[in-house]
């Protein structure tokens, strides 16, 4: 089921409301809640209404880091929550924290009633917008990098737009340091907590910095752009996982910032898991060059022809663990993209015998054992080069096709929608003490 979310949004003082498209989402209202510390019980009253449905799924969480991350532990709450909760009002939740040390002030609740409407993923593809993303391309693919103080500068403007996006859409946003031996930078990491299993988190992600030998770099700022825009139209919606936009930084060499998300404390939190990660980089190159398959591949791909495949597939791989995904992305662009012909293949292990297939942000993902793929439509091992003639930005067009990212960022937004579960609801959070009475 592809089920599609909110929409709009109200902002009180305190809770906050979503709605979306011509089917309402439900109501919560007249939230009431008593505290008694001494028994360490909680006691949540509620009205739940819905112009079309009769029921809904009703999840209580509390958060206590003040409202950032909702994943105390509730699994014993008791009341009307769950599945098939009708519509009425005195709706009542009580739930016992005597096991749980936990401080009254910084705790908020959060009442989530999803009631399963399913809305046509097409309406959130037609979002896409190709004029954006020929502009984000020609503003990033600038001469960014570590190597001296103009590339830095110009690295940190990259950087600052990526936030600059990924705060327009609401997204939680911080900066993770990166160091490679004198060197230093940071990723741009942003999420959105999902409504009901929040430490699994889909990701989006791709690198945003080069070096001098490719000073514009139109590759990764292609899958970069691609990010940004999968991102600005997915944080418009609820999900049941968490659903993160990753912006690496010193992917030379040896990708370490995504290295530095996977493996380090300062990335993903140790309560957290990957539930999957696209990694896009590439994603608009249709010269014949850019298109051959690496000759270490061939074995895996027997009868693979050598000619006439410029500018026509798109190159998806994976690895053993990442099966499930591969074949999630795949089923998702042969819905939704039709035209888009992906080619690709699992590989044994992390993909050791073929190395090709480790360059890449995807494979620190793949050595942690998490479901990753490397979406691209670059086979080369060279970069394109910009021509003579051209800045980076410019070249950017005329080295990349801005469809052809659009109908990738496609394929990977209905592939994180199906697996993140898009929900139809509505959301109240806030502070506990505030709802006191």
């Amino acid at each position: 089921m592809k089920r599609i979310s909110l929409l709009g949004s109200l902002l009180l003082l305190l809770p906050w409301y979503y709605a979306v498209g011509q089917n309402q989402v439900p109501q919560i209202s007249n939230v009431k809640v008593t505290i008694d510390d001494s028994a360490k019980r909680l006691d949540l009253t509620y009205d739940l209404a819905d112009a079309e449905e009769t029921e809904a799924t009703v999840y209580f969480s509390i958060s206590d880091d003040g409202g950032r991350r909702f994943m105390v532990p509730t699994d014993n709450a008791e009341g009307d929550l769950g599945a098939a909760v009708a519509m009425g009002t005195g709706k009542h939740i009580h739930w016992d924290y005597a096991a749980l040390d936990l401080d009254l002030a910084k705790l908020h609740f959060r009442l989530v009633a999803d009631d399963g409407y399913d809305i046509p993923m097409a309406e959130l593809l037609a979002k896409v917008d190709t004029n954006r993303l020929r502009s984000l391309g020609q503003q990033i693919t600038i001469h960014r990098h570590h190597n001296d103080e103009a590339g830095l500068t110009k690295l940190e403007r990259v950087r600052s737009i990526i936030e600059e996006e990924f705060s327009a859409v609401g997204l939680d946003l911080r900066r993770q340091e990166v160091f490679f031996g004198s060197f230093s930078g940071q990723n741009v990491l942003a999420r959105k907590g999902g409504m009901v299993k929040e430490a699994s988190n889909f990701v989006v992600m791709s690198s945003f910095d080069s070096v001098p030998s490719r000073p514009g770099n139109v590759i990764n700022s292609s899958g970069m752009v691609g990010v940004l825009e999968a991102m600005r139209i997915l944080a418009e919606y609820d999900f049941a996982h968490s659903i993160r936009g990753n912006a690496y930084d010193m992917s030379y060499p040896e990708y370490r910032g995504s290295n530095f998300f996977v493996w380090e404390e300062s990335g993903l939190p140790a309560d957290e898991t990957i539930g999957g990660a696209i990694y896009l980089d590439g994603i608009g190159s249709d010269q014949y060059e850019a298109q051959r398959m690496p000759e270490e591949l061939l074995a895996y791909l027997p009868g693979w022809p050598q000619q006439d495949y410029q500018g026509s597939f798109v190159f998806n791989f994976a690895n053993e663990r990442s099966y499930p995904l591969f074949q999630m992305f795949n089923q998702a662009a042969q819905e939704n993209v039709p035209g888009l012909q992906i080619s690709g293949l699992p590989v044994p292990g992390h993909g050791e015998d073929a190395y090709v297939l480790q360059s890449g942000d995807h494979a620190p993902f793949w050595y942690h054992h998490y479901p990753a793929l490397k979406v691209t439509t670059y086979m080369g091992m060279r970069p394109l080069p910009i021509p003579e003639d051209k800045t980076p930005s410019e070249a950017f067009l005329e080295l990349n096709s801005v469809v052809a990212i659009a109908d990738i960022v496609k394929a990977t937004i209905a592939t994180v929608a199906k697996g993140a579960q898009i929900m139809h609801c509505v959301r109240y959070e806030a502070p506990v003490v505030n709802e006191i009475n």
